[in-house]
Order: structure tokens, then sequence, then C-alpha cells
């Protein structure tokens, strides 16, 4: 019998992807945003869930029909501060990306989306009913790090297993970065040291979990997305600006080679060791 997914009462997803002016203007659409200086177009839509109720029809048929090598599904990690909407980031990304592996993808975006609430299941079942299978997913967990400290780690373990589970229905190879690291996050300092330490121990712990009991690859982003530029808040986890394009553009470019490598090679493998 088929698991029901948590209800989510009130939620916004959006759908990032990019597209060449030479590609033409044809079903060009109100939401398409201009990229500055990357010789792209970004393209967002958004889905709004009110109880069950979704509006899927925001999605575009352009959207629909394309056929991405990999989904990109984040957080409000995925909502980069700066001078241009977020989304153009997040398509400059994407366009960095295809310039480099030759790999298109497609991101779907909700701002605090959370394994304990089910938002994340949400977010798979519009990619499911929306786009096209993928070749391999990549669940970006970054946003709303101290919560996991609070939450007992059977819960989460089951929650990212049972995610990816659900999700490799759908795409066989799936991939998961699952917290970050008291360091990129800057912390250190800033808050007490125990709840530091507990922080990163949990976000090694889950890593393991998932790396040890299933069939499934998992990475912290506690190196791959070091160095990071942010503007503090109050409530935890700074935002990412837009002075972390290097270092979002090279995580991004790796994530998508582990997307599609389903043997690593042993440098790679010695890589995501360390990760």
């Amino acid at each position: 019998m088929q698991e029901s997914v948590p209800p989510v009462w009130e939620m916004s997803i959006t759908a990032v992807s990019f597209r060449h002016p030479s590609d033409g203007e044809s079903g060009v659409l109100r939401s398409f945003l201009y990229g500055d200086d990357t010789n792209m177009w970004a393209e967002k839509r958004d889905v709004s869930y009110h109880g069950e109720l979704s509006e899927d029809g925001l999605i575009s048929r352009e959207l629909r029909r394309q056929e991405y090598d990999g989904i990109f599904v984040l957080d409000s990690f995925g909502m980069v501060a700066g001078r241009r909407p977020w989304e153009v980031y997040m398509a400059e990304i994407l366009f960095e990306v295809y310039q480099a592996t030759g790999m298109k993808c497609l991101a779907v975006v909700m701002a605090k989306a959370s394994l304990k609430e089910g938002s994340y299941l949400r977010m798979l079942e519009v990619i499911q009913r929306n786009f096209q299978q993928p070749r391999f997913m990549v669940w970006v967990a970054m946003g709303l790090d101290f919560d996991v400290v609070t939450l007992p780690k059977w819960l989460l373990y089951e929650k990212a297993t049972r995610l990816l589970d659900r999700a490799a229905k759908f795409a066989p190879e799936q991939r998961m970065v699952f917290g970050g690291s008291s360091g990129i996050w800057q912390h250190r300092g800033r808050v007490p040291e125990a709840k530091c330490i507990s922080y990163d121990l949990m976000c090694i712990k889950v890593k393991e979990h998932v790396r040890m009991q299933t069939k499934y690859s998992c990475i912290t982003g506690g190196n791959i997305f070091a160095g990071m530029s942010l503007v503090p808040n109050a409530i935890g986890n700074g935002r990412v600006t837009d002075e972390s394009m290097p270092v979002l553009i090279d995580a991004f470019k790796i994530l998508s080679k582990w997307g599609m490598s389903r043997s690593p090679a042993p440098w790679y493998r010695r890589l995501l060791s360390r990760l």
C-alpha cells in the first residue's frame, strides 16, 4: 500500500530552469526573468498549495516537455540574496553546469522545506506529476539546520530513507546533501559551542546512516560549500549571498557529476569520503 504524503496546508514551490536566447522567443512567458550577463534567460514557475489543491497549471508546457538530466531539490538554501531575483542566480548556476558538463538540469525550490513536516515528499509529488523522469536527483537539505538538533536521530533516519526510497521509484539515481557545518554557517563564536558540536555530529550521523544503511549516497555540505558569504539573521543560518556564486557554481558542477556516476572512480570516491 502506498504511503500517504503528510498534508501541507499552504506552500509555494518554484521550478527554475534556463533557456538560450538562440532557442527563440516562442512560448516565452511573462514569468521569464532576464540574466544581466549570462547570455541566458531564467524561467521560473510557481506552484501554490492550499490544503490538497494544487495549481499545477502554472507550470508551462515548455517545462513539462523538457527532458532534464538531473533535478536539484532545494530548501531556502537555493534562494541566493543579491541585486537580482534569486531565480536568476539559480538559473545561472544551472547554465554554468550545462556549459561545463553538457547536462541540462532543473531546480525545484521551496522556502523552509522540512523533512519532519513532509514538505520534501510534497515537492516530490509535484515533480512526479509535472516533469519527465530525470537521470538523477540531488536533494539539498541545508536550511533550518539547528532544527535537526532537537529531533530524534531515528526520526531523521526514517524521514530521509523514506524520501529517497519513494524518489527512487521515479528516478533510480538518488543523492542527498544533508546539513552543512558550524564552520560554513559561521556559527562559531555566535552560538554556544555545545550546540555547534551537536549540530555537526547530527549531520554526520544522518550522512553515515544513509550511506551505510541504505543503497543511496549522502554527503554533508560542510566541505563542498565551504567559503560561502552570508547575510546573518536572527534565527540561525544566514542567507547565502551572490558573492558565493563561484563556490555554488563549482559545488553544483561536482554534484551533477556525482549524480551521473553510478560507479564512481576511486579518486571520486576518495573525494566524496572527505565531504
